[in-house]
């Protein structure tokens, strides 16, 4: 694992709010181009969904909360987790666990790098926006950035969340979004004869649109405000003394 390879791009010309997707696993970002692989239909689905939400492709910076595979054939998020830790090794791990299906699932001990990689590529890029696509998204930007007592709160989809970049000291908004794949498993259970459940599908694909749009311009908004300062939170003490 000591030579991770980065999938993290960098647009030549990014939004103002410097707008950074996080994905999950190494098949979901191409590295060496400035769009998703067209062989993979999850990409093909997100960059559409970035489309229809009046963005473009090649300004937004990208990387996964992996960059390397789990195993020659990984095709699983799971892989990158592992359940049955004992109750010494839980104690001493740096990151909040995952929560899955209700369980605590914790990142394996040879994946921990891959953390402080993405950590290292949010202070790099610097952004105001963080698309983080899919619950292992979501879950990595909340344990490696979110204040100490929020880190092991279960973030939802469509709830936006902040946290200050303290290397940039600005406010970063994060909008977890389902996985490409979540509206697909949606698909293929629904009746597609049916026009309630195509209206459903399309009912979710819209709210997810409407919300990346609405963050992206807040994002915006806020980064063209040079007089902007993200709130400063009240020091233990600061009540006693203002009485």
């Amino acid at each position: 694992m000591g030579n991770m390879k980065t999938k993290l791009v960098v647009p030549d010309e990014p939004y103002a709010c410097n707008m950074l997707i996080v994905g999950e696993m190494p098949h979901e970002l191409d590295a060496d181009s400035t769009a998703f692989s067209q062989s993979n239909l999850h990409g093909q689905d997100l960059a559409k969904l970035i489309d229809r939400a009046g963005l473009y492709w090649h300004k937004i910076a990208r990387t996964n909360v992996f960059s390397e595979k789990a195993w020659p054939t990984s095709i699983s998020v799971e892989d990158y987790f592992d359940s049955a830790l004992d109750p010494a090794a839980v104690k001493s791990m740096e990151f909040a666990p995952f929560d899955f299906n209700g369980h605590c699932w914790w990142p394996k001990p040879q994946f921990a790098p891959e953390l402080r990689r993405l950590a290292s590529e949010v202070h790099l890029v610097q952004p105001r926006f963080i698309l983080a696509v899919g619950r292992t998204a979501t879950w990595a930007i909340n344990t490696l950035f979110a204040r100490e007592d929020e880190r092991h709160e279960k973030r939802e989809m469509h709830e936006f969340f902040d946290f200050v970049l303290q290397s940039a000291q600005h406010m970063v908004h994060v909008l977890p979004i389902p996985h490409p794949a979540y509206y697909r498993h949606l698909a293929a259970a629904l009746n597609k004869h049916s026009r309630l459940n195509l209206a459903s599908i399309e009912h979710a694909h819209a709210r997810t649109v409407a919300c990346i749009k609405g963050q992206f311009q807040l994002a915006e908004q806020r980064a063209a405000s040079a007089a902007w300062k993200p709130p400063v939170e009240p020091t233990e003490g600061a009540e006693d003394a203002t009485d």
